[in-house]
């Protein structure tokens, strides 16, 4: 072959011919025969990035290359498909067989007509609007076994360090703080006014702080900014960091960026802040230590998710992505405007035809498209970041749960239904779907154990009442539900009738046990036993004032709760730590509570509002049994007539000993107007020091006295 990959893609996104079979003639003419599929014919290709100590490195987008499909290169308003292969590939017929609850779409074409027929129901219902907007809802994902994961991947210093709590063993999640143990890594989002565009309502400068820390000293420091890492569409692009991985000597960083394109709204559609816009999910490759240097760059459509890494090296990126509407199509040949893409190193191209995936009965009823996105990537050479397997599954999102062998997605209201992908060193397979009744609160009311997988769901349900022809709808009944599922996703076994009335708040599966907390005034623990699948029992209900939103196992028979706290009414006033006694289920204790409260608590002139951010993030706690420290992220708002605003951000730390949590130290500052983003959220620990975390400054404590031993500012 005389010419090299690179110079062959450059030579077909020079193109600026659109082949015969994609006008819209000939795509409108296979759809009403119903022609068969055709075969794709596969691409390869592969970007160099240099490195430090002149090590050759690469990023390789081969998911056709791994397992078939059409590139269709992008760049500007160039759409190429079926080109010449570039190096050895095998064509993959795209009438494989699916499983019967979804198939693949026969081309794009497929895609355009349901959006067109969508189009029609639209247009008749009162809720017709005309924008090409963005912004689907993002939940998080949860867990099953007894004390999870601690593994953080490989590399790193060899001293003894805290590491994120993973909800599934060996299935390492991401977080904006990482350590391996001679380095400390802290992913921020710092608030920049003066570059906010008049199209945008939020920009950050996205970037990662490190510092080297050695026995309770910082070393060296050092600042990396993405934000010039991450492809714009435009000037108008926002760009916001979410979570990151240290993993086999790669910092692995992951976002989204939305860009905002100028264009005219209507009045209602500026009440409701629609924007015309892209939302894209981004993936940057680096270098561990000091100064990381880019390995590679990866980006798909939608709206960040979440990612998960298997203990076979692989790495599963999910986004969802509702910004495909029919009246912002400009005919059947403009791809990007309803079909999803991805972008590696620069070179954009749309998901293969055959790995976009539809329900089997259809989608008539979905008057947009929306898609959950699911991507893999090989990273077992710490050199190389090799993509592997790509799914876009229409009208498909929700909360997200994943295993070693499994990831499942959760999403509905009235129902949830449950969709089930195998996957396998990185190949992504739809199994089956399921379905049950009412939502999922979040990832943890999820868990597969044993050959079954079990959800608990809240149902409500709303009764419709007329008076003079207008219609008012009343919250009238509040169930709650566990169901236990084989891996066919039937239902084989349920248990309904607890809680009523109120709402799963969270969920701790233990083995063969279920706790299940639901709130309303009081804060109900529900002991679940599940060891006879098809007979769930309820074994015990134990009751105490406020809530606890997340619930981990502390050690035998203990199970630790953190959440809100609120008086005998139900109105809530600070946050609480809770330890209950689970050591006999039949028989469930409280073991010690601690009540957090503002300072000013005394202060009758004062309006003070406590908030923490674990409320919402379970991992900005501190949850280390081993060390027997428990870490706490408070942020106090306290406004006083005569003083002013007094607001402060605490990281505060407790242990817990003889049935009691003990308070142990603290770290603090105040925060003037418009500093909110920059509390102390996180804290990991090394050796025998804590290490306190925002996103400007670090400070070191020692695990033992807690007083403050040194600060880097950044």
């Amino acid at each position: 072959m005389s010419e090299n990959n690179d110079d062959m893609i450059k030579k077909m996104l020079d193109s600026n011919e659109v082949p015969d079979e994609l006008s819209p003639e000939n795509m409108k003419k296979m759809l009403d025969e119903k022609a068969k599929a055709k075969k794709r014919i596969k691409i390869a290709f592969s970007v160099s990035r240099f490195i430090a100590a002149s090590a050759a490195v690469v990023i390789i987008c081969g998911f056709a290359a791994n397992y078939g499909g059409t590139k269709n290169l992008i760049t500007d308003d160039n759409y190429i498909e079926n080109q010449t292969s570039l190096g050895e590939s095998t064509a993959k017929d795209t009438t494989e067989a699916q499983p019967d609850f979804m198939h693949s779409i026969s081309d794009y074409g497929e895609l355009y007509y349901i959006l067109e027929k969508s189009a029609d129901n639209y247009a008749s219902s009162e809720f017709k609007n005309e924008l090409y907007t963005d912004g689907i809802s993002t939940e998080s994902v949860q867990e099953d076994t007894d004390m999870g994961s601690a593994s953080m991947g490989i590399g790193g210093g060899d001293t003894e360090h805290s590491e994120t709590f993973n909800q599934e063993q060996n299935v390492l999640e991401a977080d904006i703080a990482k350590t391996d143990g001679e380095y400390i890594y802290y992913l921020g989002n710092d608030y920049n006014n003066s570059s906010v565009s008049s199209f945008s309502y939020s920009n950050y400068v996205s970037r990662v702080n490190i510092a080297r820390a050695e026995n309770g000293r910082f070393t060296e420091k050092n600042t990396l900014d993405i934000s010039s890492d991450v492809q714009k569409d435009n000037n108008n692009t926002d760009i916001y960091s979410s979570a990151m991985y240290i993993y086999n000597d790669m910092l692995i960083v992951i976002g989204y960026s939305y860009s905002y394109y100028n264009g005219d709204y209507s009045e209602e559609a500026t009440d409701c802040l629609f924007y015309n816009g892209k939302t894209s999910t981004f993936v940057l490759v680096y270098t561990t230590g000091l100064e990381p240097q880019l390995i590679g760059s990866f980006s798909q459509d939608g709206l960040y998710n979440d990612v998960r890494i298997t203990d076979d090296g692989y790495m599963y990126l999910i986004s969802n992505d509702l910004s495909y509407y029919y009246n912002s199509i400009d005919g059947i040949d403009d791809f990007e405007a309803y079909v999803p893409s991805y972008t590696c190193d620069g070179a954009t191209a749309l998901v293969p035809v055959e790995d976009i995936l539809i329900p089997e009965n259809g989608i008539d009823e979905c008057y947009s498209m929306d898609y959950t996105i699911i991507s893999s990537f090989d990273l077992n050479n710490s050199a190389e970041l090799k993509s592997t397997d790509m799914k876009a599954l229409a009208c498909y999102s929700g909360n997200i749960y994943c295993t070693n062998e499994n990831i499942y997605t959760a999403s509905g209201w009235e129902n949830t239904e449950i969709t089930r992908f195998a996957i396998d060193n990185g190949t992504i397979q739809p199994a089956v779907s399921g379905t049950v009744k009412g939502y999922v609160n979040d990832q943890f009311s999820i868990s597969e154990y044993n050959g079954y997988l079990r959800i608990a769901t809240t149902h409500e349900n709303w009764t419709e009442t007329f008076t003079n022809d207008i219609a008012t709808n009343s919250l009238t009944t509040i169930n709650n539900y566990l169901y236990v599922l084989d891996m066919d996703l039937n239902t084989v076994g349920s248990i309904s009738d607890f809680g009523l009335n109120e709402t799963i708040k969270a969920v701790n599966f233990n083995g063969d046990i279920a706790y299940v907390v639901t709130y309303e005034q009081t804060d109900p623990l529900f002991a679940i036993d599940l060891s006879n699948p098809q007979s769930p029992v309820i074994l015990d209900e134990y009751k105490i004032l406020g809530y606890s939103t997340y619930m981990q196992q502390w050690g035998d028979g203990l199970l630790l709760g953190f959440g809100a706290n609120a008086d005998e009414n139900g109105i809530e006033h600070g946050v609480k730590l809770v330890m209950f006694d689970t050591s006999d289920s039949g028989e469930l204790n409280e073991k010690g509570i601690y009540e957090i409260k503002t300072q000013d608590e005394d202060d009758a002139y004062a309006y003070q509002y406590i908030y923490s951010e674990a409320m919402s993030e379970r991992k900005a706690l501190l949850i280390a049994p081993e060390k027997n420290i428990i870490g706490v992220p408070v942020t106090e708002y306290i406004y006083n007539e005569s003083e002013g605003n007094n607001n402060s951000t605490r990281y505060m730390f407790f242990s817990y000993v003889d049935n009691q949590f003990v308070y142990k130290g603290e770290v603090s500052q105040a925060l003037s107007d418009g500093e909110y983003y920059k509390t102390f959220d996180r804290a990991v620990y090394i050796g025998d020091y804590i290490y306190t975390l925002s996103t400007d400054e670090f400070i070191a404590s020692d695990m033992e006295t807690f007083a403050q031993v040194d600060n880097v500012m950044f």
